[in-house]
């Protein structure tokens, strides 16, 4: 029995001392009834350790466990007084009430920080300033303004007997007592106007892009700056079978205006340049024909450069020809992301227009990686047509009609 009494009292110590740490050391609220458990079950587990420790060290005096709590407590509850007399000097600056524009000094209890709310009680409400913890004996530090209140920053206030010397307060803030209070009749300023909206800023971004063409040589980077990059790019040195399709896909692109042409227009910012990879630079460009700059494209591409674009892409691709779409211009030491891949395989010729239209429209958009499945359905259901169409050997005539009726 005497055993059993010597452990409920130290699980008892042992819990008293968690709640005190806990009051003494912690923010307020005090400790809650279910904290309170918690701490009774660890002083359990602090004591059954204790007592196997004993055990093991061969004492026998059951004593020990109790006097290690008492004196710990007691230790505690001497540090009291010091804790208690630690005190914060705020200077609350108001907002709205009678006094709007005017600051008041506080002596209050810790935990109060800078932009926290206060007010005065009278009325007069705003926000923290500053904060200076200081020591004092109790009764020796005295608060010269009317007995304020601190909200919803610690549950102590100021009672109307704290007051602090004029002196204690920042530089910075006036005294109270310097600040002549406006007369009841007097009505707070009224508040500033808002900023008008900054509606022009917003209007570039929403904006479309316009795709250009421009040849990338070989060694030279990309130019920087533009909204998008986009790289027309060969798998391989076409076959004969595959000529057409290439040219298709050659004569769709050259067709479009140059990066240049569309930069004295607008920004690169809304420009999606389209390059082509090659080893040299005509002369001429601009003079050339369509059909001459499809031939010098075939001619002179970067078949190295293109193959090591099409292998930082993130998915395998078939024979091409590919269009790829990026925010930055690709990298070999990493996959791009978001990127936008059209692997045009499988497109019939006769489509590949339309499969470069449907580019130029997906570039535009600020999401161009997110293409649009319906119109995508539809023009992938079309070259399908045309390939069935093509296999079964009808005229090209026939096959035209049901590719672009709906068109």
């Amino acid at each position: 029995m005497k055993k059993s009494g010597l452990v409920i009292g130290s699980v008892v110590f042992a819990t008293l001392v968690l709640y005190l740490l806990a009051y003494y050391f912690l923010p307020p609220p005090p400790p809650s009834p279910a904290l309170v458990a918690l701490f009774a079950a660890i002083a359990i587990v602090l004591v059954w350790a204790l007592q196997w420790l004993f055990r093991k060290r061969g004492s026998k005096d059951n004593n020990h466990p109790v006097l290690l709590w008492v004196a710990v407590s007691l230790a505690l509850l001497c540090c009291h007084p010091a804790h208690a007399q630690t005190r914060a000097y705020v200077v609350c600056k108001f907002d709205t009430g009678p006094h709007a524009g005017t600051t008041e000094a506080f002596l209050t209890s810790p935990g109060i920080a800078v932009g926290d709310p206060c007010n005065d009680g009278a009325g007069n409400s705003g926000t923290v300033t500053s904060v200076r913890a200081i020591e004092a004996s109790a009764g020796s530090a005295r608060d010269t303004t009317s007995g304020g209140a601190i909200n919803d920053a610690a549950p102590a206030t100021a009672s109307p007997s704290d007051s602090a010397p004029a002196a204690t307060a920042a530089p910075s803030e006036p005294a109270a007592s310097a600040t002549p209070e406006p007369t009841e009749s007097a009505e707070p300023p009224p508040p500033p106007p808002p900023p008008p909206p900054a509606i022009v800023a917003e209007a570039e971004p929403s904006l479309p892009r316009v795709t250009g063409t421009a040849v990338l040589l070989r060694g030279r980077p990309e130019d920087q700056g533009y909204g998008l990059y986009s790289y027309a790019l060969l798998t391989h040195r076409p076959q004969q079978s595959e000529l057409p399709r290439y040219h298709a896909f050659l004569m769709a692109l050259v067709g479009l205006p140059t990066a240049q042409e569309v930069g004295g227009y607008v920004g690169k910012t809304r420009i999606n340049i389209t390059y082509f990879p090659l080893t040299a630079a005509p002369t001429s460009w601009d003079v050339l024909t369509t059909q001459g700059r499809v031939d010098y494209v075939l001619a002179h591409y970067d078949y190295a450069r293109g193959a090591v674009m099409l292998a930082s892409l993130p998915e395998r691709i078939g024979t091409g020809p590919v269009l790829v779409s990026v925010l930055k211009p690709l990298s070999s030491n990493q996959h791009p992301h978001p990127v936008l891949v059209q692997d045009l395989s499988k497109a019939q010729p006769v489509l590949m227009s339309d499969y470069v239209a449907e580019f130029v429209d997906q570039a535009a958009k600020d999401h161009f990686w997110e293409a649009i499945t319906l119109e995508a359905f539809e023009l992938h259901m079309r070259n399908l047509l045309e390939t069935a169409a093509v296999g079964l050997g009808m005229s090209k005539t026939a096959v035209d009609g049901w590719v672009h009726e709906d068109k």
